[in-house]
């Protein structure tokens, strides 16, 4: 398993569930250690360099988060940041097997990298929609208020 990220705001504590949890981190470093163990290079260069990697990587997706959370207390805003979250903890997964798989076939590589610019993409979009409802459902309340 990989590396035990020191517990920071964005780490669940006990009643905390919208955060990201142990299980998180732990799904993502186990992926990351089954794919790296794949690879044909197991160098202990190798690895520690991987490892390095993905240390850093979560290092920065818990720091994103932290960063978007601060100030915020709409638990749906949130909700949404720790699925982006949990997504981008995934990437580095998704990032190494395209470059496991890249020595293999380059043809198939490419349709990986593809594929993960759509889902990232895709992904990117769901940020703009929460700010879209929330001014909605401003709107609305201002509405029915003024009604009243």
């Amino acid at each position: 398993p990989g590396p035990a990220p020191q517990p920071g705001k964005v780490i669940e504590e006990e009643g905390e569930e919208d955060l990201l949890t142990a299980d998180d981190l732990e799904g993502a470093a186990v992926l990351f250690d089954t794919i790296k163990g794949l690879g044909e290079d197991q160098s202990p260069a190798k690895m520690e360099a991987l490892q390095g990697r993905f240390e850093d990587h979560v290092t920065a997706v818990i720091g994103m988060l932290d960063m978007r959370l601060q100030g915020s207390h709409d638990q749906f805003y949130k909700r949404g940041e720790l699925v982006t979250a949990r997504i981008e903890l995934l990437d580095i997964c998704f990032q190494e097997a395209i470059s496991l798989v890249s020595v293999l076939s380059a043809p198939v590589a490419d349709c990986l990298r593809d594929l993960r610019t759509q889902l990232r993409e895709l992904v990117a979009q769901h940020g703009p929609i929460y700010t879209d409802i929330r001014a909605h459902y401003a709107r609305q309340l201002a509405d029915l208020q003024a009604a009243r």
